[in-house]
C-alpha cells in the first residue's frame, strides 16, 4: 500500500494510491500510557480513571526501558489532567504521538514506500500525479489574483479578472484531478482563495496541496514525514 497522506478526526483516514485513488477509514480511540512509581499513592485517582474510562494495566516498552502501569483509553485533556493531579509524578507515554502515525508504526506502514522498500532510503518512485501551480503576487498582501500559472506537461496561464481566473482555475484542476499541487505559500493562499470562492475541487477527495517535501503537505495543513514518530513522553 503506497500511502501518500494519513491524518487523524475521529478516526483514521489514510489515502494511498494502489491502481487507483484509494480512501482506507480505521476507526482507532486515542489512548497513553502512564507509570507511576508510586501507583498506592495514586490510588483514588486510578480508580477514579477506571470508573470513567477503558483502563488496562500493562506493561509497555519505551527509549526508557520496559515499565509497569496502565494502557488509559482517553483524550491528552485527561492526560493533561493526570500530571496537574499528580503533580508531574506520572510518567505519560505516547499522549503527544499523532493517531495516526501511531496507527502506521502498529501495522508496520510507512508512506511513500511498499513494505518491500527501505522506509529510510530517501530515493524511491514516486506513483503519483503531480502539479506546480503558482499565484503571482505577494501572499502576505494579496490583492485581485489575475494571475494563476500551472506547470503539467507545460506551463498554462490563465489571466484577466479575477472570477474568470478562479473559474478557471478550479475547471482545470477538476479535468486533471492531480493527487499532489505543488504550491509555494499554499497555507497562505488558500485562506486568501477560500473567502473569495468556494475551493471545493481542492478538498481532500481531489489533492493535496503541497510544498516539495519528502511526503507531501496533508491536505489538513500538517506536513506530514516518511520515517514515524517514536514513542515519547508528554515532558
Amino acid at each position: 500500500m503506497w500511502i501518500f497522506d494519513s491524518y487523524f478526526k475521529g478516526c483514521v483516514e489514510l489515502w494511498s494510491r494502489e491502481r487507483g485513488l484509494v480512501r482506507i477509514i480505521a476507526a482507532y480511540p486515542p489512548l497513553f500510557y502512564m507509570h507511576l512509581k508510586d501507583p498506592h499513592a495514586h490510588w483514588e485517582m486510578i480508580q477514579a480513571l477506571e470508573s470513567r474510562y477503558r483502563v488496562e494495566e500493562c506493561s509497555f516498552n519505551s527509549i526508557f526501558g520496559t515499565f509497569e502501569g496502565h494502557r488509559i483509553y482517553a483524550s491528552r485533556k485527561v492526560a493533561e489532567k493526570i500530571e496537574i493531579q499528580t503533580r508531574y509524578a506520572a510518567q505519560l507515554y505516547n499522549v503527544d504521538v499523532r493517531q495516526d502515525q501511531r496507527y502506521l508504526a502498529e501495522k508496520d506502514l510507512f508512506p511513500c514506500g511498499d513494505r518491500d522498500e527501505s522506509r529510510f532510503s530517501p530515493d524511491f518512485e514516486n506513483p503519483l500525479s503531480i502539479m506546480g501551480m503558482e499565484v503571482a503576487g505577494d501572499p502576505n498582501f494579496p490583492r485581485e489574483i489575475n494571475c494563476v500559472k500551472f506547470l503539467n506537461e507545460r506551463m498554462q496561464k490563465f489571466e484577466g479578472q479575477e472570477k474568470t481566473v478562479l473559474t478557471d482555475l478550479l475547471e482545470f484542476i477538476k479535468v486533471h484531478d492531480p493527487d499532489v499541487i505543488l504550491f509555494p505559500y499554499a497555507d497562505i493562499w488558500f485562506l486568501s482563495l477560500s473567502r473569495r470562492r468556494n475551493i471545493s475541487a481542492l478538498s481532500p477527495h481531489s489533492a493535496a496541496a503541497a510544498s516539495s517535501s519528502r511526503w507531501p503537505q496533508s491536505p489538513t495543513g500538517k506536513l506530514n514525514t516518511k520515517v514515524e514518530s517514536p514513542s515519547g513522553q508528554m515532558f
